[in-house]
């Protein structure tokens, strides 16, 4: 078992080249029936996100840090809203431990990468 805290993430994040980043919607609750617009960094198996781009990252504490381990994805219908798609943590078929809903913003910002045989639906467009 990995065990990460604030700062060692931080560090990492802070110096490291991002491999993709961009804008994507996230549903700030499961019980929640809003999206919020936050931009994503995707570094290695780390996706964190940010209240809204900064010129500088390094400047800015992320909101939030999702450490992309043990994870599956699924695409949800959503009548409101377009190109949803689902982060859950744990086993598939059980409840999940821990879930991210998050969308894109067009057809064209969602595209599979493949990430240690689990299916990432996100492209992130370079802003």
């Amino acid at each position: 078992m990995k065990i990460l805290n604030e700062k060692t993430i931080l560090m990492i994040v802070n110096n490291s080249n991002p491999d993709k980043c961009g804008y994507l919607l996230k549903k700030s609750s499961e019980y929640k029936r809003t999206f919020k617009r936050r931009y994503f960094v995707l570094i290695g198996n780390f996706l964190v996100y940010y209240d809204k781009k900064s010129s500088n990252i390094t400047d800015s504490d992320p909101i939030g840090t999702v450490l992309l381990e043990g994870h599956f994805v699924e695409m949800i219908n959503d009548q409101k809203q377009n190109y949803v798609f689902r982060i859950s943590f744990g086993t598939a078929g059980e409840k999940p431990l821990k879930t991210y809903v998050l969308a894109a913003e067009s057809e064209g910002d969602l595209k599979v990468i493949n990430l240690n045989t689990n299916l990432l639906f996100i492209k992130f467009s370079i802003i």
